[in-house]
């Protein structure tokens, strides 16, 4: 059955995050929520690749960004409204 709420809170290295995104959205229903956790550039963990795939997907939908101080260094979470076909 689809899914209603997806929150995408992994490795949080790009490749990590992507693969996360391209497996398991597809399990969401159309009009359900893809949250990413970290959605800012991390300067102490530059592996951290969640920003980057960010700012690749989240122009392709209705989208929110949740972040108290954007000058806070790190942190934030992304919300997706999903459009996509779920997967049953």
């Amino acid at each position: 059955e689809a899914i209603d709420f997806l929150l995408i809170d992994g490795d949080h290295t790009y490749d990590g995050v992507r693969q996360d995104f391209e497996t398991f959205a597809p399990l969401v229903k159309p009009g359900g929520l893809i949250a990413f956790h970290d959605i800012l550039p991390h300067a102490n963990y530059p592996e951290c690749g969640v920003d980057q795939l960010w700012n690749e997907v989240k122009e392709g939908f209705e989208h929110e960004e949740i972040i108290e101080d954007s000058a806070q260094g790190w942190a934030g979470i992304g919300l997706l409204k999903w459009a996509g076909e779920a997967s049953e």
